[in-house]
C-alpha cells in the first residue's frame, strides 16, 4: 500500500505513447540507430571475408604443407599416447591402466608410427616431385 502512488504514476507514464526508435532514436527525423546498422554490416562483412580467405588458403596449400600438417597431428597423438603409458608406469595408483587399455594404447602407438612412416614417404615423394618440375 505504501507504493501505490509511485506504481500508479509509473503505469500512467508507461501508457503515454512515445516516439522512441531502435538504438535510442528520439524522433522520426533523427534516428541514431542508422549509424549502428552500417557498423553491424561492416563487422559482418569482415567476419565473412576472414572465413572465405581461410577456406581459400586451405584449398590452395601445396601438397607438402598438407603432409607436414598431418605429420604434426600424428606426432601429437603419438606423444599423447606415450605420455599416458609413461604416467601409468610411473604412477600406477593414480593413472593405472588395465591390461586391455594398455594393449589398446600399444596398438594405437604401433599404428601411429606406421602412419608417420607413410606420411614421411609421401612428403619425400612430394618434395621430389616439386624439385623435378621445370621452372
Amino acid at each position: 500500500m505504501r507504493y501505490q502512488l509511485s506504481l500508479s504514476t509509473a503505469a500512467v507514464i508507461s501508457a503515454i505513447p512515445s516516439l522512441a526508435f531502435a538504438h535510442g532514436g528520439q524522433t522520426i527525423d533523427h534516428d541514431r540507430g542508422a549509424g549502428l546498422l552500417w557498423l553491424y554490416a561492416i563487422v559482418f562483412a569482415v567476419i565473412v571475408g576472414v572465413i572465405v580467405r581461410r577456406i581459400y588458403l586451405r584449398t590452395n596449400r601445396p601438397p607438402g604443407h598438407q603432409h607436414l600438417t598431418h605429420l604434426a597431428e600424428l606426432g601429437a597423438a603419438l606423444t599423447s599416447n606415450l605420455a599416458t603409458l609413461r604416467n601409468a608406469e610411473e604412477y600406477p595408483s593414480e593413472c593405472g591402466l588395465s591390461a586391455k587399455e594398455r594393449q589398446s594404447r600399444l596398438d594405437a602407438i604401433a599404428t601411429i608410427r606406421r602412419l608417420i612412416e607413410e606420411e614421411e614417404l609421401k612428403l619425400a615423394s612430394a618434395q621430389e616431385d616439386a624439385r623435378s618440375v621445370p621452372t
